[in-house]
């Protein structure tokens, strides 16, 4: 390759290097922060949502689940695992930020206990959005999981 085919694809390459240069500052002066907010105006589930968030507030905002495992041949039903469930739920309900944490032994939970009966779901309700929940909240909540 002589001289000239070399300082000319270094020039292109030194243009393009600067385009994207410029590109990448522009993103960074112009970006905005995220927003993890989405709804569609005037569709019927936007709209349905809507109604329910105005009708029954605790129904909407963050929620979280912890797996509960038991050891292979026991039952989460069996009267130790279920008060070790019992006492976590309670646990996980006084946690700062929790709205509301539900066994899955509570009488009115379905669909939250395997079929072999080996792991079940607690549910949990926070009283903030995502964005809102600090630190504090889940090093709680890591603390509890390790526990139980």
């Amino acid at each position: 390759m002589g001289r000239w085919a070399f300082r000319r694809r270094l020039s292109l390459l030194m243009t393009w290097l600067t385009v994207l240069a410029v590109l990448g500052g522009v993103a960074v002066i112009g970006g905005g922060d995220f927003d993890e907010s989405f709804d569609l105006p005037g569709t019927e589930s936007q709209v349905a949502l809507d109604f329910l968030g105005r009708t029954f507030p605790q129904a909407g905002g963050t929620t979280a689940q912890v797996v509960v495992v038991v050891p292979e041949v026991e039952y989460v039903r069996d009267p130790a695992f279920r008060t070790t469930i019992e006492q976590a739920t309670e646990d996980y309900e006084r946690v700062d930020q929790i709205d509301e944490a539900v066994s899955p032994l509570d009488e009115f939970a379905r669909g939250v206990i395997f079929d072999d009966n080996g792991a079940a779901i607690i549910s949990l309700r926070f009283d903030a959005e995502f964005r809102n929940i600090t630190e504090a909240t889940f090093d709680a909540l890591g603390e509890l999981t390790a526990e139980l």
